[in-house]
């Protein structure tokens, strides 16, 4: 009886997942914080478990002393991504333009 339960749960567990990739098929995803802790997990996710995704578009700001270019490599050598190095590769050899627009981020005391 316990390996029917396991098997059921495990069936369920494939079900779920094939629902999120089939969810996100043929679709552009914009990731924001991507060279971040939970960004890379989800970047590194998002690449193995979705292959049919149509664009990912990684949004990266220059931070400190590092240019954009620079913190994406650093993303690019992490061994968190070290499965999806071509798929990143690719992405930084056909980028035409990044415009980095500063914003301000003030919140009116009113809202608070």
């Amino acid at each position: 009886m316990n390996v029917k339960i396991n098997e059921d749960n495990v069936s369920e567990k494939l079900h779920k997942a094939n629902s999120i990739e089939g969810f996100y098929a043929n679709t552009g995803i914009l990731v924001t914080g991507a060279t971040g802790f939970v960004g890379k997990g989800i970047l590194e996710k998002l690449m193995r478990l979705c292959p049919n995704i149509a664009a990912i578009f990684i949004l990266i700001r220059p931070k400190k002393n590092q240019t954009m270019k620079q913190r994406f490599k650093k993303l690019i050598d992490d061994p968190v991504s070290s499965g999806n190095k071509s798929n990143l590769l690719f992405l930084l050899t056909n980028i035409a333009l990044v415009v980095p627009l500063p914003i301000s981020i003030k919140i009116p005391e009113t809202l608070i």
